[in-house]
């Protein structure tokens, strides 16, 4: 898993920075369909910018899709 390129991404979120944040969640996702922290930070970023419940209930799907042995997504 690389985690650094959500990790930096969460930075960004906590900066003020959706734009840049969401480019760089969506950038590791593409690298790692199967990290969850990256996909639940999207998560939480998407609802924090105003993003509907179907929004977040599909991102929340699909990393329990990828994950389904993680309990975090659930």
């Amino acid at each position: 898993m690389c985690a650094a390129p959500a990790r930096r991404a969460a930075l960004d979120a906590l900066d003020k920075k959706p734009a840049v944040a969401q480019k760089r969640f969506d950038a590791s996702i593409r690298a790692d369909p199967r990290n969850v922290f990256a996909r639940m930070a999207l998560a939480q970023l998407r609802a924090s910018a105003g993003a509907g419940p179907d929004e977040i209930k599909l991102i929340l799907t699909e990393a329990i899709k990828t994950s389904p042995g993680d309990a975090a997504p659930r």
